[in-house]
């Protein structure tokens, strides 16, 4: 029988399923499509000869599990591959095989990947990126939250999510969540994952965490004299990387991934090298830092471990230690700070601490491992080793005096 199939009309074939025999009701605005009633089975379907030369009837779905016009779009799918040749059938199953491909990646194994071939690289000893450490700590955080989900189901309004309710407690520490974010998506993107976009691409930083405010935070010589106190209170591995970033000036990642090999204490010189340093891929240069007396003491006072050699670590050496949100409060918590401060606000606590102290701008700057502005960075390449040994033994007088010397914990493993 031909007939209009409406949504109504099957509503009222649905119910009384014929006791004895078939009904076949064909749709006149679709050709090709029906609906097969029996005593026990109501389904939808399309014939054609899909891909074959005999003329075949499939089965779309049941009638009564699947709504009218899902399963009329369905039909003209299917009617639609039939009219180029091809069987339905198979082409769901190819379709099928691909979502399931997409979905077989969960976000923790592409961050494995993207971590061991993008940010790190093949050589651990020298990582692609300078921030590797910051890039693993930030990106754990999706792990943690996302880690056995597959990337393709991560949806962009849930990172928003998260990264604006980090906004609202470390709005600094929210950007280079999002930053990190959108260098994984970025990536990931370009690989065999099945990701259709990047979630991230359009993510604006001003909009989700706020507008960049520039830091202009110099701690003062008594509030850096109370956290340097504070963090010999504190267990290794913190209180002594704490106490290192104050004396030496160093940026977070060039001090807390330090190596003992590194370290020549006869020599007086920890040389890091250019692959933690500042500066673009291919530009950066090791960096040599004066050891002086205090700073030895603390290396001197470290606990060394047979599974690597990091000067700061809680994996028995193998991985260096995060000074993340988590040490710094309980630093702030010890140290009782008017004001708030940053970890990096230490570099140019140091900074003005060294020009208080008269020490030339030229040493003082070199401390900091900043190269001489324009064409001077290329000819004037004097180091100021034994200039910047006194300059921050100075600095460490000032904020230690020898008068009352912080008495240095033994090192014990947490």
């Amino acid at each position: 029988m031909k007939f209009k199939l409406t949504k109504q009309k099957v509503e009222q074939l649905l119910k009384r399923l014929p006791v004895k025999g078939r009904e076949d009701y064909w749709d006149t605005l679709l050709p090709g499509w029906e609906l097969q009633l029996s005593g026990n089975s109501a389904s939808y379907k399309v014939g054609g000869r899909f891909g074959n030369t005999v003329h075949r009837r499939l089965k779309l779905s049941d009638a009564r599990e699947m709504d009218f016009e899902p399963a009329k779009a369905k039909a003209r799918v299917w009617l639609d591959l039939d009219a180029n040749g091809q069987d339905p059938r198979i082409v769901e199953s190819a379709r099928a095989a691909v979502e399931a491909a997409r979905r077989a990646y969960t976000l923790g194994e592409v961050v494995d990947q993207f971590l061991s071939e993008w940010v790190i690289g093949t050589n651990p000893d020298r990582p692609r990126q300078r921030r590797w450490f910051e890039v693993k700590r930030h990106v754990a955080v999706f792990t943690g939250k996302w880690g056995l989900r597959p990337i393709v189901e991560i949806e962009r309004d849930e990172l928003v999510k998260l990264v604006k309710a980090k906004a609202r407690i470390a709005p600094a520490e929210a950007r280079n969540l999002l930053g990190a974010a959108k260098q994984l998506w970025g990536w990931a993107r370009e690989q065999d994952f099945g990701l259709r976009h990047n979630i991230t691409a359009d993510i604006k930083p001003r909009m989700v965490v706020g507008d960049k405010v520039s830091r202009e935070r110099a701690p003062s010589i008594e509030e850096v004299r109370a956290l340097y106190v504070a963090a010999a209170t504190m267990p290794y591995p913190y209180g002594p990387a704490f106490q290192m970033l104050i004396l030496s000036g160093l940026r977070l990642n060039e001090c807390v991934g330090g190596r003992f090999r590194e370290c020549d204490l006869k020599a007086k010189v920890w040389t890091i090298p250019a692959s933690r340093m500042k500066g673009r891929e291919g530009k950066a240069r090791p960096f040599q830092l004066p050891l002086t007396d205090r700073m030895i003491a603390i290396l001197e006072s470290l606990p060394r471990f047979a599974g690597g050699d990091h000067l700061f670590t809680t994996t028995g050496g193998d991985k260096p230690i995060t000074l993340g949100t988590k040490a710094k409060t309980a630093l702030d918590d010890k140290a009782q700070l008017a004001e708030p401060w940053q970890i990096h606000d230490l570099r140019r606590a140091v900074r003005s601490g060294l020009a208080k102290l008269g020490i030339d701008d030229p040493v003082a700057e070199a401390v900091l491992a900043h190269k001489p502005p324009g064409i001077q960075s290329i000819y004037k390449v004097f180091p100021y080793l034994d200039e910047r040994r006194i300059a921050l033994a100075k600095w460490g007088d000032e904020i230690d005096p020898p008068s009352n010397v912080t008495r240095l914990r033994n090192a014990t493993v947490a």
